[in-house]
């Protein structure tokens, strides 16, 4: 458990950070349904990414997704109609994390998927079928927009598209909106009105895809520049017109701490506002931005700010129950902390002490990445920090560099 002490330190300089796993994902899928016609022009080193490209490279009837959810929602509905016999399995946690709306919408829509194990969750089974023996499908919104995506990539496959009926509150929409964007990118048109997406036949154009960075991997180092002295710093592939609903980080970080973001020709230029008034409370709903709900806690909580997070439903089935982390990991730093199925209520704050806190990460990337922000106020000894493969390989490596 490597101790991470930047106490007294500034964060400097230019930090790479890694490409958008979430549009390499999705890019990945739609490459490999383009006959070749589509061309990413650098892929995502995440292990997320590395998991999908395997999964669809190898020619096997058994893949092992490890704990890339992405890749078991968007390898369902790749194969769903590929006319290949597929088993989808992976870690004990994936096996816990559901699949039942995705499953039974593709089993609507003329699909063979099993469970091998227990009923609405992976290992699976995909029998071979060739193609589709509807058009419609309604599904349910408010658990996980991976699974409306993972039907949005495969539609334009479809003889005669796809419409796709949204019941209930939608989940994340800006992810689904990133869906429907990079569709547009590689010709493929849709419309989406009142809960009702169509995706209409469509073949991919001829193109280079270049994947933007990732504003979710962002957020940590305005998290970490919020909290140390650091004045300036540089964070490049940043766009201002971002594909990613995360892209919101810059604006809760002027709103709530007074650090100002300017787009340069490279990225992102941040300074500080050390006269901007910190508030004592705030709400924050995060059904649109859950993977920005661990950062802006954690962070609320390094500033003494009492947050109050709503929208978290959805971090109960990621990679562990992040909920009761951060519940558990926060106690540990004497933080008062109040939860609910969907929500997290601070109601003190960290008073630093001289001894390393040690952290847990449950195998969560973001657990990770959040906790280690609180290095600059307090020492932290971050458990199993080879987590952050999943999304930023080089987190620690990149951070290191930059601390002075």
């Amino acid at each position: 458990m490597p101790l991470i002490d930047n106490i007294g330190k500034q964060l400097k300089g230019t930090i790479q950070l890694p490409l958008s796993k979430s549009i390499c994902n999705r890019a990945i899928i739609l490459a490999a349904l383009s006959n070749n016609k589509l061309e990413i022009v650098e892929h995502s080193n995440a292990n997320d990414s590395e998991v999908l490209l395997r999964g669809i490279k190898k020619d096997q009837n058994k893949i092992n997704v490890e704990d890339a959810g992405t890749a078991m929602r968007f390898l369902t509905a790749y194969y769903a109609f590929s006319g290949k016999q597929v088993v989808l399995e992976g870690t004990k946690r994936m096996h816990q994390r559901p699949i039942k709306p995705l499953i039974g919408a593709l089993n609507e829509l003329g699909t063979n998927i099993e469970y091998l194990e227990n009923d609405g969750f992976p290992p699976i089974k995909i029998y071979p079928v060739a193609k589709p023996s509807k058009n419609l499908v309604k599904i349910k919104a408010n658990i996980s927009s991976q699974f409306i995506s993972a039907l949005l990539l495969i539609a334009s496959k479809f003889t005669e598209g796809l419409t796709i009926e949204l019941e209930g509150e939608i989940a994340s929409k800006p992810y689904l909106d990133m869906t429907l964007n990079i569709l547009n990118q590689v010709g493929i048109e849709s419309n989406f009105s009142n809960k009702t997406i169509s995706v209409f036949p469509t073949e991919i154009q001829q193109k280079k895809l270049a994947i933007e960075a990732d504003w979710s991997a962002a957020s940590y180092f305005y998290g970490m520049f919020a909290l140390s002295s650091s004045t300036e710093l540089e964070l490049n592939g940043l766009h201002e017109n971002s594909l990613q609903g995360d892209a919101i980080i810059a604006q809760w970080a002027e709103e709530y701490f007074g650090i100002l973001t300017a787009y340069t020709p490279k990225g992102v230029a941040l300074t500080k506002n050390i006269h901007h008034p910190v508030p004592n409370y705030i709400t924050i709903d995060f059904s649109d931005y859950p993977d920005l709900a661990q950062t802006m806690i954690v962070l609320c909580a390094g500033r003494g700010i009492n947050i109050k997070a709503t929208g978290l439903a959805s971090l109960n089935i990621k990679e562990t129950n992040r909920i009761s982390a951060l519940k558990n990991e926060l106690k540990k730093l004497s933080v008062e902390v109040d939860t609910g199925k969907d929500f997290i209520e601070l109601s003190d704050q960290i008073i630093p002490i001289e001894n390393p806190v040690s952290i847990s990460t449950y195998k969560d990337h973001r657990m990770a990445m959040a906790f280690s922000m609180l290095s600059f106020i307090q020492p932290i000894s971050i458990d199993e920090p080879e987590v952050v493969s999943k999304s930023f390989p080089d987190y620690f490596e990149e951070l290191n560099k930059h601390v002075d």
